[in-house]
């Protein structure tokens, strides 16, 4: 059985590819974003027959300058990540898989960044 926590450490895990700093949850730091850093948040799990399924949320946060998004750097981080972030395994006995249900760039005033949001969608084979 995978649960939603394990789905997060699976996504985490392959997201060391990017080379970005990287936060589960929301336990970043709360200041201004000063670099770029990748955060992803595992939502719950709902099942079925025969998956149990659950969305895993991944934002590539990118400073602003001069409180202007970097357009240039945002695009290349969601081209990457839409590529990237799409995988089938094996975890602690059962399969999963998971692939990109929606991107798109959003921006934070508070933390002063823009960030691009991959919304993915974790499938877990519930049988045996």
């Amino acid at each position: 059985m995978i649960t939603s926590s394990d789905a997060g450490i699976i996504v985490y895990n392959d997201c060391k590819a990017f080379g970005l700093p990287l936060y589960r949850s929301w336990s970043f730091p709360k200041k201004k974003v000063d670099t770029e850093r990748v955060v992803v948040l595992s939502k719950r799990q709902t099942s079925d027959t025969y998956w149990n399924r659950g969305f895993i949320e991944v934002n590539f946060c990118v400073p602003d300058y001069k409180q202007n998004a970097n357009l240039k750097r945002l695009n290349e981080l969601e081209r990457l990540a839409v590529e990237a972030l799409d995988s089938v395994g094996y975890y602690k006995g059962s399969w999963y898989q998971y692939s990109v249900e929606s991107h798109g760039i959003e921006e934070d005033t508070d933390l002063n960044c823009h960030f691009v949001n991959v919304k993915l969608l974790f499938e877990v084979l519930n049988i045996n």
